[in-house]
């Protein structure tokens, strides 16, 4: 029986770390969210400077549509005879370097947003990659405790092959096919005052007092094998 205890206790170990093989790698889970969040917040700013340069471009090839087609309406001036048609020709050309002043206007504005934008990006790469960096750190550390869990479980198992040698065979049978029903939870436990102490109902007056004579008894209720503290402890 002390055996089978020492192997219980192995397996609540075992199972201990099982779960912390799976609750670990969890951890990683707001780390990545976290990572998609900068990720999405660098693009962003990117982008922003991309649409700030592409408006920029676009307008200056308005401007130099404008001028080009100012200086075709300029050399035709001389060709015209009528003074209306000439007024109106002195209109439109005006009036495309009216757009063009308004135009290159809204482009010096573009400059300063473009270098401001850069400036913000340049910082948030920075902010970004030591954020990023950290949470690298984290996730590593987070990878070494899962390792050491696992190995902690494989030199248990080792542990537990080597008492299961030691245990009678007839009783591990009984203790494997019970441990299977109850895993994570002890599956040999003692009866304190007639009482299973795993699902705490009452044995019967016969099976108590052989028990309390140092037998093991499964509980007629959950099927746990059970076993009185002091008749165990005077048996050794």
């Amino acid at each position: 029986m002390k055996t089978l205890l020492e192997l219980q206790g192995l397996d609540l170990r075992i199972h201990a770390c099982r779960k912390r093989e799976q609750e670990i790698p969890k951890q990683k889970s707001k780390f990545e969210t976290r990572r998609q969040r900068l990720s999405e917040e660098l693009s962003a700013g990117e982008e922003r400077v991309k649409h700030l340069q592409v408006e920029q471009g676009n307008l200056q090839t308005e401007i130099d549509k404008n001028l080009e087609q100012a200086k075709k309406w300029e050399t035709q001036l001389s060709a015209v005879k009528k003074n209306d048609e000439y007024q109106a020709l002195l209109h439109e050309i005006a009036g495309l370097k009216r757009k063009n002043d308004e135009i290159e206007e809204r482009v010096i504005a573009l400059e300063y947003a473009i270098e401001e934008a850069k400036q913000h990006l340049a910082e948030d790469k920075q902010r970004i990659a030591e954020e990023t960096k950290a949470i690298e750190t984290e996730c590593a550390a987070i990878d070494k405790e899962l390792q050491e869990a696992k190995a902690e479980r494989t030199e248990l198992e080792k542990e537990r092959n080597s008492f299961k040698d030691q245990c009678d065979p007839g009783m591990l049978s009984k203790y494997d096919r019970i441990h299977k029903r109850h895993v994570g939870t002890r599956v040999i436990v003692p009866l304190v005052n007639g009482v299973c102490t795993g699902c705490h109902m009452a044995a019967r007056a016969q099976v108590v007092n052989e028990i309390l004579e140092g037998k093991i008894h499964p509980c007629a209720h959950c099927g746990r094998l059970l076993y009185d503290d002091e008749a165990l402890t005077a048996a050794k």
